[in-house]
């Protein structure tokens, strides 16, 4: 089941980073750590964990999730670069078509009026 914050937003899953409770995971506001967040706050009961979408190991922390997104970004910012340059490859193809008609036509014109 969905856990809400008092915002009455979807909660997200941290790993608490404290010795008392070390990679202890909660529910939190998803503004938790920013500057508005409404201090929404509640362990994840082990049996709860188990029935979240697969073993324990599925679920992702932030750091995870923010290693992932720029891994993410990279990715779409390589393939970007590389369909810009096929963009630029095909279009320097196509004024080259368009400059050997234009030459053609041209010659054409010459030889066809010189009769």
């Amino acid at each position: 089941m969905d856990q809400v914050c008092f915002y009455r937003l979807k909660t997200v899953i941290k790993k608490s980073g404290t010795i008392e409770n070390s990679d202890r995971l909660f529910h939190a506001c998803p503004r938790y750590r920013k500057s508005s967040h409404c201090n929404h706050f509640r362990w994840v009961e082990d049996d709860e964990y188990e029935g979240l979408d697969g073993a324990k190991g599925d679920v992702k922390t932030d750091a995870e999730i923010e290693s992932d997104v720029v891994v993410l970004n990279h990715n779409l910012s390589w393939r970007m670069m590389s369909l810009e340059a096929e963009v630029k490859a095909l279009r320097m193809q196509l004024y080259f078509g368009l400059i050997v008609v234009i030459v053609v036509v041209m010659i054409m014109f010459m030889f066809f009026s010189a009769k």
